[in-house]
């Protein structure tokens, strides 16, 4: 009898909570008192999510300098550590065990682009834009939640030598968060040749 409630019960709580959640798709949705844009990403099979509020990013030069962005790029120092932003998503996300095993989101990702301008001082961050698969099993209340607590809690401060990072527009970080506990960071890479 004992078994029988118990099983109950985590149907009752896994109902309620999955009511309150709902699969993206596209078109818009709001949390956090935050509305978001879905749209279909260039590749099909993929879904861009950014919040409607976001101001647009500037275009960085060509070079600084006279040296090519794709030289400059990778001696710009992050001063955040992956696991800090792996330890941020994965709290707002709150995902249990035995969600993650009911829902089989092992090869689920959430890519997330961030947007910072270097020459803030107060460290907050820019845009921040989502990537996730057309199937994702994430709902959209856990990409506000990811959301509120990025801008909420990640500071991130870049360096260069010679501060040349200041004479940049923008600076995007782009990261892959896996539930199996994998980031993987860096910025993205310039388009080489003109």
């Amino acid at each position: 009898m004992k078994r029988l409630n118990m099983t109950f019960l985590v149907l009752f709580f896994t109902i309620f909570t999955a009511l309150g959640q709902k699969k993206i798709s596209i078109g818009s949705f709001t949390s956090n008192g935050v509305t978001f844009k879905v749209s279909p990403a260039t590749n099909k099979d993929w879904l861009h999510i950014n919040p409607t509020n976001q101001r647009k990013n500037l275009a960085n030069p060509d070079q600084i300098n006279g040296v090519d962005l794709e030289y400059i790029m990778p001696d710009i120092k992050l001063s955040k550590s992956e696991n800090e932003i792996h330890d941020i998503v994965r709290e707002a996300i709150k995902a249990d065990e035995m969600k993650n095993n009911t829902l089989n989101r092992t090869l689920d990702v959430i890519f997330i682009l961030i947007t910072l301008d270097p020459n803030q001082t107060e460290h907050k961050l820019k845009t921040v834009d989502f990537m996730v698969k057309a199937n994702t099993l994430y709902t959209d209340a856990e990409i506000g939640n990811v959301y509120k607590s990025l801008i909420d809690k990640y500071r991130p401060v870049l360096s260069s030598k010679n501060n040349v990072h200041k004479q940049l527009k923008t600076y995007t970080i782009v990261y892959k968060y896996a539930a199996r506990g994998r980031v993987v960071v860096g910025p993205p890479r310039p388009p080489r040749g003109r």
